[in-house]
């Protein structure tokens, strides 16, 4: 039976026939022992009489299909197929939750976007210049059109590769006809760009064309047809969203309801909705349930107009459309997309000559304000007519022979500075040591200023230029301690204003980049967040072969030659796993290759061993010494008691005084000589009395509490070099 992992689709491919794909009606009946009705899935024809249905189950277990289909040798299908736990590091598709997203395991998903409208139509190469641009960036949702682009700043080309999403030829396309080449290509880009963790947020429609290509232009059924191809095909991957249109106010006269009918009848898999704006004057109404969250342009953030639009007060800024909000007094609580907020770059338009700072300052403005925000770039490449980095402006007049490569347009390099400070912030934003996104409330502060804040915990202020404020946090207890810091956005860092506050503290907002200041406080100690745990230890290097001697014995028969590929290291066939593979597969077949042994669960390397054998005999080389040295001092201190006890033993012959400092010589029976010899181990023995004495006399020893045997500094071997405490101070 097939499988797949929870939140990846799986696909019924039939053979059919060849003429007339398009027209053909195919669906399939998905069901769930847990389902109390099936789920019924369009598919599409892919081309060479073959038709595809996909669908990406939404639980584990047994799922069951059905085909039916006009056609009779594509109906009555069944089959099974089982679907495991979802990959390591998977969380599932994205859908909107109040004003926030989350994905489909309750993961919290913060949204961070760039925008590069027609990558797709450029040549291969650009192409895969984009692909490594995003990957090491903090860009999770990128912005991009299923249709070409037509427009000024280098986009007045034809796709390179001649491919459209329909068969023919500009002034001559057969808008009933798709061309299964196109539609692959993105296939493929929709799951690099999911390998990536990046949601692709698919432009249906805009306004930026030829006239020759007429697809903005065709009539509703026409457009329909499209929207039904479009959402069989894409809708089962997990990291598609729907964008309707891009400016739909300059698109002319569409029917966006009937538009919006047909992609939520379509799309079972309900992947999120919007529709963009050009004038604010247009503001799609947010009470229409055909949106799951509101996409904005604005050059300069109106602060008030996002207050009331996430307050459910206002719909857009014409008043007639007021009335629209009035009577929902909580909220539409839709999450709030500032996709267009102007660009980094030099160009001769309002939208494209912010800088780096003011570029990065939109993600913390709308941050404050519980919203998300989109990044943009128009800066030209070198030789592309222009200065990239010397701020020469480029008029219209410029491009009109031009091929400028713009990642807001091409994708390509991001050549700006803005894309670091945006990594920073998205690191800020989904930073454990402050409360979710989706538990922080937004509130109107002081002046310029905006608070994010959970009450009796945490609060974020946004000033946005040089004032006095009073800094403290909603619902806290006047006797709660909190600590007040500032973030620092260039080096994500945060500096301690006041450590052990309490109520509130006074503090003077500086001119910083971009004109603004960020303040944070929290309740409780400022305590450094906890450090990310250290990378694993890198493993010990492969053995070292002995050297061959440089000639063999003789009669020694020589080694069979070996081709090149013998000499190469071989890898398990688990390791060569196709693209929807995890990679803990991966690293799992790794981990089983035959490089090591393991004994009793420690891999065994010879440099390993080696080393703890040495160790072993040092410490039994230490240990035999220790012995033998006891028992040397052993033998001596008996020697120096029976000295003593002989002494002890020989009285004198007389009454004669004796001098008790010292033993009182022996009489020798053999004479004078035999006298000398008694008085020199006499002599001898006193000495070595008083040596005894002398180790034996009770002090109090530095390391303990308790009186011990003190080693007399000149006869008692060195003390331990370990240093004791007190030995010197800690700055």
């Amino acid at each position: 039976m097939d499988a797949v992992p929870l939140w990846r689709f799986y696909e019924i491919a039939l053979a059919g026939p060849s003429q007339d794909g398009f027209d053909v009606e195919l669906f399939a009946t998905f069901s769930h022992p847990s389902e109390r009705a099936g789920l019924l899935v369009r598919g599409f024809f892919d081309g060479k009489g073959r038709y595809l249905v996909r669908f990406q189950p939404t639980r584990t277990g047994h799922w069951q299909y059905v085909t039916n289909s006009s056609r009779a040798e594509l109906a009555g299908h069944s089959g099974g197929f089982s679907v495991s736990e979802p990959l390591p590091g998977e969380h599932g598709p994205v859908h909107a939750d109040g004003w926030n997203f989350k994905h489909a395991d309750g993961t919290e998903h913060f949204t961070v976007q760039t925008t590069a409208y027609a990558w797709i139509h450029q040549e291969e190469s650009l192409r895969e210049q984009t692909l490594q641009t995003l990957e090491g960036l903090g860009f999770n949702r990128l912005r991009m059109t299923i249709f070409p682009k037509w427009y000024q700043y280098g986009n007045w080309e034809e796709p390179p590769d001649g491919l459209y999403p329909y068969e023919g030829s500009p002034g001559n396309f057969d808008h009933l006809t798709f061309d299964p080449r196109f539609w692959r290509k993105l296939d493929g880009y929709l799951l690099r760009l999911r390998a990536l963790g990046i949601v692709a947020d698919l432009i249906l429609f805009h306004p930026y064309e030829r006239t020759a290509w007429g697809f903005i232009t065709m009539d509703t059924p026409k457009k329909q047809r499209y929207l039904r191809y479009a959402v069989a095909r894409l809708g089962a991957f997990s990291n598609v969203w729907w964008a309707m249109a891009n400016e739909y106010d300059k698109c002319g006269s569409v029917d966006w309801a009937s538009l919006f009918e047909t992609l939520i009848a379509e799309d079972v898999h309900q992947r999120p909705r919007s529709i963009h704006f050009f004038n604010p004057r247009f503001q799609w109404d947010a009470s229409r349930v055909d949106t799951t969250h509101i996409s904005m342009q604005m050059l300069n953030p109106d602060l008030g107009l996002f207050q009331r639009l996430r307050d459910g007060t206002q719909c857009g800024l014409a008043k007639w459309r007021w009335e629209h909000c009035g009577g929902n007094v909580n909220g539409y609580k839709k999450p709030l997309t500032l996709d267009e907020s102007g660009y980094e770059g030099h160009i001769h338009t309002m939208w494209g000559k912010l800088s780096a700072e003011t570029m990065a300052d939109r993600f913390w403005l709308t941050f404050a304000l519980g919203m998300y925000a989109g990044h943009g770039e128009v800066i030209p490449g070198p030789g592309d007519g222009g200065d990239p980095f010397g701020g020469e402006d480029i008029d219209v007049a410029d491009d009109q022979d031009g091929h400028y490569t713009m990642w807001w347009s091409k994708g390509g390099v991001l050549r700006g500075s803005s894309p670091e400070w945006i990594e920073r912030f998205s690191k800020y934003a989904v930073d454990p040591w402050h409360p979710p996104f989706s538990e922080l409330t937004p509130t109107p502060g002081p002046g310029s200023s905006r608070i994010l804040s959970k009450s009796g915990e945490f609060a974020f202020y946004y000033f946005g230029g040089p004032c006095r404020a009073s800094i403290s946090i909603p619902g806290l207890s006047p006797q709660d301690h909190f600590c007040v810091r500032v973030v620092e956005r260039g080096a994500y860092s945060r500096q301690v204003i006041a450590s052990a506050a309490v109520g509130s503290v006074a503090v003077t907002v500086g001119s910083t980049l971009g004109g603004t200041q960020l303040i944070e406080a929290r309740r409780g100690p400022c305590l450094d967040p906890p450090a990310p745990p250290p990378p694993p230890l890198p493993p010990l290097p492969p053995p070292t072969p002995p050297p061959l001697p440089r000639s063999l014995p003789p009669g020694t028969p020589s080694p069979p030659a070996q081709p090149p590929e013998a000499q190469l290291p071989t890898l398990s066939p688990a390791v060569a796993r196709p693209v929807e593979a995890s990679s803990a597969s991966a690293t799992e077949a790794l981990q089983n290759e035959p490089d090591t042994q393991d004994v009793g669960g420690v891999s065994a390397h010879p440099q390993a061993l080696l080393a703890t054998a040495a160790c072993m005999i040092a410490f039994l080389a230490g240990l035999i010494f220790y012995i033998l040295r006891r028992r040397k001092c052993h033998k001596s201190k008996n020697l120096i008691a029976q000295d003593a006890q002989r002494s002890e033993d020989a009285e004198p012959a007389s009454n004669d005084v004796v001098d008790e400092r010292r033993p009182a010589a022996r009489v020798n029976p053999h004479g004078s000589s035999g006298n000398a010899r008694a008085a020199r181990l006499a002599s001898d023995d006193a000495d070595l009395m008083e040596m005894h004495s002398r180790r034996t006399v009770p002090a109090w020893d530095d390391d303990t509490d308790s009186p011990s045997k003190r080693v007399d500094a000149s006869l008692s071997p060195r003390r331990s070099s370990a240093p004791r405490p007190g030995d010197f101070d800690l700055d």
